[in-house]
C-alpha cells in the first residue's frame, strides 16, 4: 500500500490530496459495480462441503491478524480431538491449480508466504491453495477424509462456499479507514456488510490501543480479541525463545513487507525495543539478495540489530546465508493473549462442530457489552 492512499484511507482529510481523492472516487463507483456484479453470480452459486467450514475474513485490505486467529482455532481443534484442514487463495503463489502447501524454504513461492508460514506452524494440519475454495476443500478431504473441519482464510467476501460460521475481523486501531470503497478508501464491501457476519473479532495488537467504535447495528456481534507477541527466534532457527529473553543490547532496524507496518512498530515499542532503521516493501514483496545485503551493512555500520515479521520470515528464509557474516534477524511470534475472546473462539468452535446454531453461542460469564477499547 503506497505512503499516498495510507494517507487518504487513513489519515485526517488534506486539501491538496482532494484532486486525487476525486479521481479515486470515480473509480470506487466502478468497483462498486463490478464487487456488486460478482457478489450476485457467487451468491447464486453456492456449493457446500462435506464438512463444516469456518470462515475468517475482513472487510478492508491490509492486515487484521487473520493468521494467528486460524492459528488459534486450528490449534483448538487439535486439543479437542479434531482435525483442522486449512483453505487458502495463495495470495502471491505461481499458479493456480488446486494443491496441499508443503512447508520447505522456498516453498512460499509456489504456494504463497501466508499459507507457507501455516504450513510450517501448524504441522498437524493440511493447508491447501487454489482460485476456487470448493474445488481446494474437495481435493483435500479426497486426500485425508479424517479432516474434521475446514478453516477458510480470508473467506468473507468467497460467497460461492458455504460456511457454517463467519468471523470477521476489524483492527481495533484502524477500524475501517474513511469508509469508502476501493480504492478510494481501504473497504472491499460497503461497511454494512458487517451485518452478514456471525460475530466481528476486534483486534487489538498493542496494549491500550483502540479507536473503533462499532455502529449499533452490529454491537452485539463484536468482542475483542487481544493479539501480541507471545516469543522470538532467529531467522534460520525453529527454536522459539520467552520474550524476557529478548536480547535488548541494541536498537532496531525494522524490516517489514506486510499490509501494516505500522502495526509490526507497535509491538516492537511494546517490547521496548527502539526503532532506529527501517526498511519497508509493498505486502508480499519477494527480497532479493542485495537487499538484504543493504539492510545487513546499515544494521552493522549503526549499531543496529534487525526485525522483522513471521510472515516476512518466510521470504528471507532463502537468502538465511546472507546474514552469516553478521547477527541473523530476530523474528517475532505474535499470538493470542489470554482474555474474553480466545474463551469465545473456542465456544464458536465447539459449537460449529457441534452443528449447533450460531445464535447460541456466547460470551462465557455472561454476554455483557464490552469496551473495545480498552
Amino acid at each position: 500500500m503506497s505512503k499516498l492512499l495510507e494517507r487518504i484511507w487513513y489519515g485526517p482529510p488534506s486539501n491538496w490530496l482532494k484532486p486525487l481523492e476525486a479521481a479515486l472516487a470515480l473509480a470506487s463507483h466502478g468497483y462498486a459495480w463490478g464487487m456488486h456484479r460478482d457478489q450476485a453470480r457467487k451468491v447464486s452459486r453456492v456449493r457446500r462441503l462435506p464438512r463444516p467450514v469456518i470462515s475468517v475474513g475482513n472487510l478492508t485490505v491490509g492486515g487484521t491478524g487473520k493468521t494467528p486467529v486460524i492459528q488459534f482455532l486450528a490449534g483448538q481443534g487439535r486439543e479437542l480431538g479434531f482435525k483442522a484442514a486449512i483453505l487458502m487463495r495463495g495470495y502471491g503463489a505461481e499458479g493456480e491449480t488446486v494443491r496441499r502447501v508443503k512447508a520447505d524454504v522456498g516453498g512460499w513461492k509456489d504456494f504463497g508466504d501466508e499459507a507457507a508460514l501455516l504450513a510450517t506452524q501448524l504441522p498437524e494440519s493440511p493447508v491447501w491453495v487454489g482460485r476456487d475454495r470448493f474445488e481446494v476443500g474437495e481435493a483435500a478431504v479426497q486426500e485425508d477424509p479424517s479432516i474434521d473441519l475446514f478453516l477458510l482464510d480470508d473467506g468473507f467476501q468467497h460467497r460461492q462456499l458455504h460456511r457454517d460460521f463467519d468471523l470477521v475481523l476489524v483492527d481495533a486501531h484502524r477500524g475501517l479507514g474513511n469508509g469508502e470503497l476501493l480504492p478510494r478508501g481501504p473497504l472491499r464491501e460497503p461497511a454494512p456488510a458487517l451485518g452478514r457476519a456471525d460475530r466481528i473479532g476486534v483486534v487489538h495488537k498493542v496494549e491500550g490501543e483502540g479507536g473503533w467504535s462499532p455502529p449499533d447495528s452490529v454491537a452485539a456481534k463484536c468482542f475483542r480479541i487481544d493479539l501480541g507477541p507471545v516469543g522470538w527466534n532467529e531467522l534460520g532457527s525453529e527454536e522459539v525463545h520467552p520474550l524476557e529473553d529478548l536480547p535488548r543490547d541494541c536498537a532496531a532496524h525494522a524490516v517489514a513487507a506486510i499490509g501494516s507496518p505500522q502495526s509490526f512498530e507497535g509491538t516492537l515499542e511494546s517490547l521496548g525495543i527502539r526503532i532506529e532503521g527501517r526498511s519497508y516493501f509493498r505486502d508480499h514483496h519477494p527480497f532479493t539478495e542485495e537487499e538484504v545485503q543493504k539492510i545487513q551493512k546499515d544494521c552493522t555500520d549503526q549499531g543496529l540489530r534487525a526485525f522483522t515479521t513471521a510472515k516476512d520470515a518466510v521470504r528471507l528464509a532463502g537468502l538465511s546465508l546472507v546474514w552469516t557474516e553478521g547477527r541473523r534477524p530476530i523474528i517475532i511470534q505474535l499470538g493470542l493473549k489470554s482474555g474474553d475472546g480466545g474463551i469465545l473462539l473456542k465456544e464458536i468452535l465447539n459449537s460449529v462442530l457441534k452443528r449447533t446454531s450460531s445464535d447460541e453461542i456466547k460470551i462465557s460469564g455472561g454476554g455483557r457489552r464490552h469496551d473495545f477499547n480498552h
